[in-house]
């Protein structure tokens, strides 16, 4: 417990810390305690006066000369990085802690100038704007802005150097996008519309952060490149609550960006392109329920990335990037079918949302087999190592599945989801009967397709339609003619007639299931 309690203030501590308005405070609170003090300890003898008046006739200077020296700096390295990745960075960097800093100088040297003016020569009060200001006031208000201006010094140039690493100016940029942005977001159309002021040009901060990770990962500074696609992915959400508005076209060339990095990043780190699928997934999740085309984009956008990995697959080597990318994509769209079939935060859920998921679960079980085929065509499954992609594929988007179908009641849902899986299952079949060349594991795989279709069956027998029924005792006849040359011995059982009515179908399916578990359990 206490060790929480710890953990907690802990990570509040660095939270306050690292907001520049918690470190001004701390430096005020320390500036003036030290500015109280120095009341008390200051020599107020003879040649008080003359001394201070020097300490203010020199001091506007020394800070000038800081503030200058510390602002030529600033300006140096903030044009170094604009010019490694875009001038149109400029704007961040010269921000409020800049503008802050430089304030505060001037704010004390004009004090400091202004107390210089009104200094008497006894220790009396001094009238200024009719008010009386008693004269040990105004010296400590002097020692508080001379502790200030030094100590401010820490904080700005950590915070300027922290500010000028690309992960933290990626994250500048995509907190800088503001509702009217997202609201009134357009590409540029030169080519219809005369921009004769700059001003007028459509403001595009979300190309200015694809073209730094771009640019990053020319400059094979993969880290950078990375992080920047960690920050697109989490920060999707809070863009999307933004206001009450949601222009669709800024979402979609978001999400298209993450896909085209995600691509662009083959034949460099893997993780640059994992780190695209991820963000991509968590979009896909976040808008399932609120924009149907935003998800199917981000789904699509993984697809792509799978199938260039599968098109590049090489044969000679068994552990390659390309093999654990198409892992990560298997895994990630398995993540998004147990998210379909979970239950909505909402009781209710809308005609158009089961249509929509329906569509989304057949979306990922073809990209399931666009990616397997795309490996076929290369000979890849040959492979024993590559060959275990099947079965890989097979239990990311099966065990979620079943669990569904095995956990819910009688629904067109789950008639249209047993449907789509059936006929995943007979592709599967096809893919692994058109391979040529002899691989001792595809025997494994055909058991693990049956095992399924045999659960199907028992757990629908009595809870789906008839056409669900149908579809299913059509498909096992089917891969019965597809695998009989080669998998015989796996079913076991007699010729299944294609061609008899959906009654004697439905008869039929008791003793098939029955046959097919019976196998599956020896």
């Amino acid at each position: 417990m206490l060790s929480k309690i710890c953990k907690n203030c802990s990570y509040t501590m660095n939270y306050l810390f690292s907001k520049e308005w918690f470190q001004v405070l701390i430096i005020a609170t320390v500036s003036a305690v030290l500015a109280y003090y120095s009341l008390f300890y200051f020599a107020w003898g003879t040649g008080f006066d003359e001394n201070l008046r020097y300490i203010l006739s020199t001091l506007p200077q020394t800070q000038g000369a800081i503030v200058g020296i510390v602002a030529s700096i600033s300006i140096v390295a903030i044009q170094m990085v604009s010019q490694q990745y875009s001038t149109r960075i400029t704007h961040l960097l010269l921000n409020k802690t800049f503008w802050g800093f430089i304030i505060s100088y001037i704010v004390s040297m004009s004090y400091e100038v202004l107390i210089l003016g009104f200094m008497p020569t006894a220790r009396i009060p001094v009238i200024i704007g009719g008010y009386e200001v008693p004269y040990f006031v105004l010296i400590g208000i002097l020692f508080f802005f001379v502790y200030f201006d030094f100590l401010i010094l820490l904080p700005y140039m950590k915070n300027t150097i922290n500010g000028l690493k690309p992960e933290n100016v990626i994250e500048s940029l995509i907190n800088s996008i503001s509702k009217s942005e997202i609201k009134n977001y357009k590409g540029l159309d030169s080519e219809n519309k005369d921009y004769r002021s700059a001003r007028k040009i459509p403001k595009n901060t979300l190309r200015t952060i694809y073209y730094i990770i771009e640019k990053s990962l020319k400059s094979d500074h993969y880290m950078t490149a990375r992080n920047g696609i960690i920050l697109l992915g989490a920060n999707y959400a809070d863009l999307a609550k933004k206001g009450k508005f949601k222009n669709k076209k800024f979402f979609e060339s978001y999400i298209e960006n993450l896909k085209n990095l995600g691509m662009n990043a083959y034949g460099t780190s893997l993780s640059i392109s994992r780190e695209a699928i991820i963000s991509l997934e968590k979009i896909t999740k976040y808008e399932l329920e609120r924009n149907y085309d935003l998800s199917k984009r981000a789904v699509n956008g993984i697809k792509k990335i799978g199938l260039l990995y599968a098109q590049e697959y090489e044969l000679k080597i068994d552990r390659t990037d390309e093999k654990e990318l198409i892992h990560i994509v298997f895994e990630k769209l398995g993540n998004i079918v147990k998210f379909i079939f979970s239950k909505p935060k909402k009781e209710k859920t809308r005609p158009e949302q089961i249509e929509f998921k329906i569509m989304m679960y057949s979306e990922i079980l073809r990209t399931f087999e666009l990616i397997l085929e795309k490996l076929k065509t290369r000979d890849i499954l040959k492979n024993k190592a590559a060959g275990t992609l099947i079965l890989d594929a097979l239990n990311n988007f099966s065990v979620s599945t079943i669990e569904f179908i095995t956990k819910n009641e009688n629904s067109e849902f789950l008639s249209e989801i047993t449907i789509k899986t059936s006929e995943t299952l007979k592709n599967f079949v096809k893919i692994i009967s058109e391979i040529n060349g002899e691989n001792e594991n595809l025997n494994e795989y055909l058991k693990e397709i049956v095992k399924i279709y045999g659960i199907i069956l028992d757990s629908t027998y009595e809870k789906t339609n008839e056409k669900a029924l149908d579809k299913i005792l059509s498909d096992i006849s089917e891969v019965w003619d597809i695998s009989r040359n080669n998998f015989k011995p796996i079913f076991g059982m007699d010729d299944i007639v294609e061609n008899i009515d959906n009654t004697e179908k439905i008869k039929y399916a008791d003793e098939l299931r029955e046959q097919l578990l019976e196998k599956i359990s020896k």
